[in-house]
C-alpha cells in the first residue's frame, strides 16, 4: 500500500489529538490525571505488542546501542508531556492552555536551533505566524482583546513545560535508531509506561482510584489507542519525512480540530472566527510546507 503523504500523517495526528483534548477535558473530574496517562500508555502497550511485539524484540540490540534517545523519548514524549497536560488542565482554563499548546510551532524550532543549530526559513518564519494568528483568532472568538484578560496559574506553566517536552521529543526523532517506525513507537510506550508507574502508584495512594464504568473505559479506549498508537505512528513518519520544524505548524489544527469535534458532539456552533482562523491556519501550513 503506497504510503501516505506527510501532510495527511501530520493531519491525522492533529485530528486524534484534537479528540483527546476533548476526550481529556470530560474526564477530568472522573480520572485523577497520572491514571489517565497510565492507563493510556498500557492500553497502547498491549496494543503495539501485539502489532510488533516480535519484531522489537529482535530489535533489542539495536535498541540498547540507542539507549540514551530510548530514554530521553520516552522521558519527554510519554511521561512529561501527557502528566503535565493532564494534571495542568486541573488547575488552568481552556483558553490559557490551547494558547500554550500554540506555542509548539515556535517552541520548535528554538530547540532545533539549540540543539542542532538549524536555522529557520523566512518562508517558514511567515508559515509559523500565520498558523498562529489563526489559532489565536480561534481561541479569541475573535476578540484579540480578550488576551489582555489572561492570566497565568501554576497549571499555565506546565502546559509550558509539556509544550517544551514535546518539541524535544520531536526533534530528536531525527535521531531516531534504524529500526521500523512501528518498533520506535512500541519501544517508547514501553519504557514511557515503566516511567509513569511509580508516579501512578504515588498517586493512587494519595487520591485515589476511579470508577471502571463505560464512560471512563471509552476513554481510555480512545487516547490508548487513537490519540496514542495511531497520533504517534502517523506523526513520526511526517516528521521524519518533513523534518519538525515544518512538522510543527500542523499542531495549530489540533485546536481547530477540537472546535469542530465540540459542534458534532457537543452541540456547540461554527462562528466566523471560526472560519477566519481556518483560512489564516491553512494559509500557514501551505506557506511554511509547500
Amino acid at each position: 500500500m503506497r504510503r501516505l503523504p506527510a501532510p495527511v500523517l501530520l493531519g491525522i495526528s492533529s485530528l486524534l489529538w484534537g479528540g483527546n483534548f476533548v476526550v481529556g477535558r470530560a474526564a477530568a473530574s472522573s480520572i485523577p490525571p497520572i491514571a489517565l496517562s497510565f492507563y493510556r500508555w498500557l492500553t497502547a502497550l498491549v496494543v503495539l505488542a501485539a502489532m510488533a511485539g516480535p519484531a522489537t524484540l529482535r530489535a533489542v540490540p539495536v535498541l540498547r546501542r540507542h539507549i540514551g534517545w530510548l530514554l530521553l523519548s520516552s522521558f519527554t514524549g510519554v511521561l512529561l508531556f501527557h502528566t503535565l497536560v493532564y494534571t495542568g488542565l486541573h488547575t488552568t482554563t481552556a483558553i490559557n492552555a490551547s494558547l500554550i499548546v500554540a506555542t509548539s510551532p515556535v517552541i520548535i524550532p528554538i530547540v532545533v536551533y539549540l540543539i542542532d543549530r538549524e536555522h529557520i526559513t523566512a518562508r517558514e518564519g511567515v508559515g509559523i505566524v500565520a498558523t498562529m494568528a489563526g489559532v489565536v483568532v480561534v481561541l479569541t472568538r475573535g476578540d484579540l482583546g480578550a488576551l489582555s484578560g489572561l492570566r497565568f496559574a501554576a497549571g499555565d506553566l506546565m502546559i509550558l513545560g509539556a509544550v517544551t517536552a514535546w518539541a524535544v521529543y520531536s526533534v530528536w526523532l531525527r535521531r531516531r535508531p534504524p529500526v521500523p517506525p512501528l518498533v520506535v513507537v512500541t519501544s517508547v510506550a514501553a519504557v514511557g509506561t515503566l516511567m509513569i508507574l511509580p508516579f501512578y502508584v504515588w498517586e493512587a495512594a494519595a487520591v485515589g482510584g476511579f470508577a471502571w464504568n463505560v464512560p471512563n473505559l471509552a476513554t481510555i479506549l480512545y487516547v490508548g489507542i487513537f490519540a496514542s498508537v495511531i497520533a504517534y505512528i502517523t506523526w513520526n513518519q511526517g516528521v521524519v519525512e518533513i523534518g519538525p520544524t515544518k512538522a510543527g505548524p500542523y499542531l495549530n489544527l489540533m485546536p481547530l480540530f477540537a472546535a469542530i469535534l465540540a459542534v458534532v458532539f457537543l452541540g456547540e456552533s461554527i462562528h466566523l472566527y471560526h472560519i477566519v482562523g481556518a483560512v489564516f491556519i491553512g494559509a500557514g501550513l501551505w506557506i511554511s510546507t509547500r
